[in-house]
């Protein structure tokens, strides 16, 4: 693996996924990732590393300042592992962007990355899809993004967030002066967590992509976050949004969608819309 790496130094991508790398295997290899100046992108994707694997891979990139890129799916670290992911953060190397998804990070893990991106100066791309981050554990993030000035998107989809997790999230956006993608698919905020976050609007500026699919808002949750878009888009010339809702849940007796040119849903928030609103379908 040595011989190899050092012949093609001029590759700046490792990638090494969908393996169950022995101990051995990935003592060797982070030590030479430790060495390698070259590097600026990793690609552990579906390795089943663990606590124990991150560890050593942790320790070798703490002597990495070249590395931008690391991409840790599906390594069952669960919360342990995210303990030491985050000190990676809280030491604050070069590291821009960062894919934890399907990590079953839940509680402490979420805590700890969130702390340690309070004083972290680089990264600009978190990727938390597919966890199971729950609503105690938010609470962090309000802090975390109150402070931190330089994280351009958060990736949270398919987590344990209901209305109580949004509000949480609501709080952080209203503190926020960076963030321009967050995505919160597949969660249960329902029409209380878009209340909430349709009022954080009012004050962030910033945010310029959201998604909210399949969260059961309501129509009223849509009207609601329609409207502040459209004020902000009216009041900031350089505030437009664009806003991912999708299926907003039942009323009366048929589902509504939010589809471009779907006739029954533009009568029920025709006043509401802006005519630089997007409302896209993906």
């Amino acid at each position: 693996m040595y011989d190899v790496i050092h012949k093609h130094s001029a590759y700046n991508t490792v990638c090494i996924h969908t393996n169950n790398f022995t101990r051995m295997l990935s003592k060797s290899l982070v030590r030479i990732l430790a060495n390698d100046e070259t590097l600026t992108t990793l690609n552990y994707k579906r390795n089943y590393m663990g606590p124990n694997g991150v560890r050593l891979l942790v320790n070798a990139l703490f002597k990495n300042t070249h590395v931008l890129s690391l991409n840790l799916r599906g390594n069952s670290l669960f919360d342990d592992g995210a303990l030491i992911v985050a000190e990676l953060l809280a030491k604050d190397t070069n590291l821009q962007h960062l894919n934890l998804r399907c990590n079953t990070i839940i509680d402490e893990g979420f805590k700890a990355l969130a702390n340690a991106l309070v004083n972290n100066t680089h990264l600009q791309t978190l990727n938390l899809n597919y966890n199971s981050v729950d609503n105690s554990a938010l609470g962090s993030l309000v802090t975390a993004l109150a402070q931190n000035t330089c994280l351009r998107t958060l990736e949270m989809k398919c987590n344990s967030i209901d209305s109580k997790g949004a509000c949480n999230i609501a709080e952080a956006l209203a503190k926020n002066n960076c963030l321009q993608t967050l995505n919160l698919k597949f969660g249960t905020i329902g029409e209380i967590g878009a209340y909430a976050i349709a009022g954080a609007l009012t004050a962030n500026t910033c945010l310029q992509a959201l998604n909210i699919k399949k969260n059961y808002i309501g129509i009223n949750g849509a009207r609601a976050l329609q409207a502040v878009n459209g004020e902000r888009m009216r009041e900031y010339e350089n505030a437009k949004m664009v806003l991912l809702m999708g299926y907003v849940g039942r009323m009366e007796q048929s589902p509504m969608y939010l589809l471009p040119g779907d006739a029954s849903i533009f009568k029920c928030i025709l006043k509401l819309i802006r005519p630089n609103t997007i409302i896209v379908k993906f």
